[in-house]
């Protein structure tokens, strides 16, 4: 039989100093390689209004020491990343390549400022385009995002979300229920994140239990974390909280690092529950208040914890740190893992038209 052409396939997907976003940049890269496809990512850049570019100004004179340094860690991350020489406003761009896809992460979450046309991959034709646990990110659509939302997800050829509140919300807007997912970081196995964790030169002696987290804290959680790491005789790393000269050096491969070699994870992130779970870390996940202007963003972890019968890893309460599971079953989160991973790249195989 003649061995089918590799299709060029470009992945559009929202670019920032986020280590979920560049990690799942990079895996969903390497497993359409797998699938013999010639790969390239197409960077959505956020376009600010007034009021966005007044918040990152702040946020850059706040962090820009951390930024200016910890530039280079992202850097050397971003050359494991094949980068298209277009641009979504290039034109003709639908010439160059058989597919697109349309994520992971939330690229489809309309209270983001990078969020427009673009994201729905409105420039090439619907038979190219194919949406890959793409994320809302949201519980609820606003009202006045309806109509559009529903004109152009209906226009995609294939489409696949990440949470189950995004299917739900897709099939009420009129259009076929999409397949849920897993996040692309999942779909690589340990020994594809080794090669990751190999290249951080960041190493830290001893035990020691890592913090991450993206929300606020309150300070019972602090304490209980800080306690939690002397039961366990460990050094407490602190993401958020470490000095400038030591934030300024991890980028992606470092945070895949630090969560690999540790003894347990304290988070509310959601990629920091998923590399506790592929790395088999015990781990706890507390809930994040609700950040202004953005709403309730739990349900890409409500959809992760329910799909590995994790929940009990979850609090929202002190009350209910007494009584949390940190530890979990491995094989059956493994035997878990395989069987939703297999579907996950079936959806991309038949995407692809790809044969097993």
């Amino acid at each position: 039989m003649e061995k089918k052409l590799k299709e060029n396939v470009a992945i559009v997907t929202i670019i920032s100093n986020n280590y979920g976003n560049r990690l799942q940049n990079y895996a969903l890269q390497e497993t359409l390689k797998k699938l013999d496809a010639h790969v390239e990512t197409i960077p959505i850049r956020i376009k600010y209004d007034i009021k966005g570019k007044i918040k990152l100004w702040i946020k850059t004179v706040a962090s820009g020491f951390i930024k200016k340094y910890s530039d280079v860690c992202w850097g050397i991350f971003d050359q494991n990343i094949k980068w298209s020489k277009y641009t979504i406003e290039s034109s003709n761009i639908s010439e160059h390549y058989n597919y697109f896809i349309a994520g992971s992460d939330q690229i489809w979450n309309p209270l983001f400022e990078c969020n427009s046309d673009r994201e729905f991959l409105t420039f090439t034709a619907n038979e190219k385009k194919f949406a890959y646990a793409a994320s809302i990110g949201l519980d609820e659509l606003p009202i006045n995002e309806m109509n559009r939302y529903r004109k152009y997800i209906s226009s995609f050829k294939n489409v696949s979300v990440r949470e189950k509140t995004a299917a739900d919300i897709i099939e009420n807007l009129g259009c076929a229920r999409p397949k849920v997912v897993l996040d692309p970081t999942m779909l690589l196995n340990e020994e594809d994140w080794k090669k990751i964790v190999n290249q951080s030169e960041l190493r830290i002696k001893g035990r020691y239990v890592v913090a991450y987290f993206l929300g606020i804290r309150t300070a019972e959680y602090d304490a209980y974390i800080t306690q939690k790491s002397i039961e366990m005789k460990a050094d407490l790393i602190d993401i958020a909280q470490l000095p400038q000269d030591q934030k300024r050096k991890i980028g992606p491969a470092e945070f895949v690092s630090l969560l690999y070699y540790s003894e347990a994870v304290f988070t509310d992130s959601f990629h920091g529950t998923v590399f506790s779970i592929l790395f088999h870390k015990p781990f706890i996940v507390f809930e994040r208040p609700y950040e202004d202007g953005y709403g309730k963003m739990s349900s890409r972890l409500d959809t992760l914890l329910e799909t590995f019968e994790l929940e009990k890893h979850r609090v929202s309460c002190m009350e209910q740190l007494s009584k949390i599971q940190m530890d979990c079953d491995s094989s059956k989160v493994n035997e878990i893992l395989e069987k939703r991973k297999k579907d996950s790249v079936n959806f991309l195989r038949e995407a692809l038209n790809r044969q097993e």
